[in-house]
């Protein structure tokens, strides 16, 4: 048997870390609505701006509202693949806006997932000398 400090090595519990971050993004779901709400709202905005403008060889504007949607969605998320692009200056400060909420969102949901799984650190040195049984209990 090695020899185990208690600060030599760390375990975290799956199931014990997957259900934190659930119930935190659950606490939390009011505002990520919201902010998902807006991102809709702007994709909406885009599709009255961008709808009536024609195409040329290098810009094609989105023209159903599912197609702002899609760009929208995109530039949230920070991926910016696509084909469809905006022409008018009011439609590329709603894109900004969109980066800027999908990059709070991301953050949220990266700051909730390293929150849960420090809190949900155990030490390996706890549990060696435990039978099973009286692991499942701690737990």
């Amino acid at each position: 048997m090695s020899n185990i400090t208690p600060t030599s090595r760390r375990i975290i519990p799956f199931i014990t870390t997957i259900k934190a971050i659930g119930r935190s993004l659950w606490y939390l779901r009011t505002f990520l609505v919201i902010l998902i709400v807006i991102i809709l709202i702007n994709s909406f905005l885009i599709y009255l701006f961008e709808s009536e403008l024609t195409s040329t060889s290098e810009v094609t504007p989105p023209k159903t509202y599912l197609e702002a949607v899609y760009l929208s969605v995109l530039t949230a998320c920070t991926l910016s693949y696509s084909t469809l692009n905006v022409l008018s200056p009011i439609s590329k400060i709603i894109l900004i806006i969109d980066s800027f909420l999908g990059f709070v969102v991301i953050g949220i949901i990266v700051w909730v997932v390293q929150y849960c799984l420090n809190e949900n650190k155990l030490n390996i040195s706890k549990y060696v000398l435990l039978d099973t049984n009286e692991i499942a209990k701690l737990e």
